[in-house]
């Protein structure tokens, strides 16, 4: 008989959509460019190594410098690139990204064939590590053969099928035996951190089968997918943030104020009443850096363009109030994946010789976008 393969447990924070309360130490984090979720996952195990997921390779060294500074990082030890990307047109920009320091090590994410893994390999010949979704249920047989026959690391995602199988695949599985599975064949795996206190528990589990003889043959000789069929959209749901601001929602489990809701079968509802803009104004300053923003040649992706501008446009603000002797505090809150609340705060202090604080100064600024279109103004009745 065999050990596990496993050597190491990771979170994966790609639907984080909150800072924990409590600490968690993983000696791996999983962070997603398009998550644009920092604000939520930068405290999360300080000391872990960051895995970071991108799909976009043009102005990719731009939006890996955004990420790192936005989670106070020095370095991204592993860079997962999407296997569908141009690694040809853009091997000068992965090189970049090494030779600046930002990233130390570049493998691949999701690809489908071993043909596909040859291609990129001609680009980069030192090639390690592949990301897979992997399962019982979701087993790609010739891929995954070729590459323990060839010594290429596989680092292993969704054990349990995914949020929409993960029931099921539980029921009918067990929990120990799904994690056994993916440790049979993963070097790292990365657990979920939708309820980062079971990942938590899971990845105990899984640590205590490093180095051991694995109890039963969990290898397959034939291909498998039979993962369950995600339901087609019934129900759109949008937030009314505003008189002249309804915009669609993508998390369908978000919970706001009923009265802020806008429910609709079919698709979400999104209105927005146009504005004037004041000449020089910070929404004039905003849109007119946007009209200047080039768009990545290869992905017109709404969240590619915010994990982009998110930080620029907030060093405009910081620029247009803390000009003089304010000193506001500048943070980002996530509505949704296209929805983000910028915050501004400055305490107010009273009195010359006993100075005492008497509360907190807040302006809060909407940033969206929408098929390319940026929606930004203050929220003056933010509801």
């Amino acid at each position: 008989m065999s050990n596990f393969k496993i050597k190491g447990v990771g979170i994966d924070t790609t639907k984080l959509d909150y800072a924990p309360s409590e600490e968690f130490e993983f000696d791996y984090v999983f962070t997603s460019i398009t998550a644009n979720n920092e604000v939520y996952i930068k405290n999360l195990s300080k000391y872990a190594q960051i895995v970071t997921y991108i799909n976009f390779l043009d102005k990719s060294d731009e939006a890996i410098r955004e990420h790192l500074d936005l989670l106070d990082k020095d370095s991204i030890a592993l860079l997962l690139i999407d296997a569908n990307c141009d690694f040809i047109k853009y091997a000068d920009t992965i090189n970049s990204c090494i030779d600046l320091g930002y990233v130390e090590e570049v493998g691949i994410y999701g690809p489908t064939s071993i043909e596909r893994v040859k291609e990129i390999q001609e680009v980069l010949p030192s090639l390690r590590f592949v990301g897979l979704e992997f399962s019982p249920l979701n087993f790609n047989y010739e891929l995954i053969s070729w590459m323990v026959e060839n010594n290429l690391e596989l680092i292993g995602f969704n054990p349990f099928g995914g949020h929409i199988s993960a029931a099921g695949m539980i029921d009918a599985f067990t929990v120990p035996y799904l994690l056994e599975f993916s440790s049979a064949y993963s070097t790292l795996l990365f657990l979920s951190g939708r309820d980062i206190f079971t990942a938590e528990e899971d990845k105990g589990y899984v640590m205590q089968l490093v180095d051991k003889e694995m109890r039963e043959d969990y290898s397959l000789n034939k291909s498998v997918s039979k993962l369950y069929t995600p339901m087609k959209k019934v129900v759109g749901m949008s937030l009314n943030l505003t008189e002249a601001y309804t915009l669609p929602i993508d998390n369908p489990a978000a919970l706001f104020d009923p009265s802020e809701v806008v429910i609709k079968l079919g698709s979400a509802v999104y209105e927005v009443e146009d504005a004037e803009i004041e000449l020089g104004s910070v929404e004039d300053k905003v849109y007119r850096f946007y009209e200047d923003f080039k768009t990545p040649y290869d992905t017109d992706s709404d969240l590619a363009i915010i994990s982009l501008i998110k930080s620029k446009i907030m060093t405009i603000l910081s620029k247009e109030y803390n000009s003089g002797e304010d000193e506001w505090e500048i943070t980002m809150t996530k509505v949704a994946d296209h929805v983000f609340i910028i915050n501004l705060t400055k305490p107010i202090i009273k009195g010359k010789l006993f100075k005492r604080l008497k509360g907190m100064d807040t302006i809060n600024y909407l940033l969206a976008v929408y098929n390319k279109s940026l929606e930004f103004c203050r929220l003056v009745d933010l509801k």
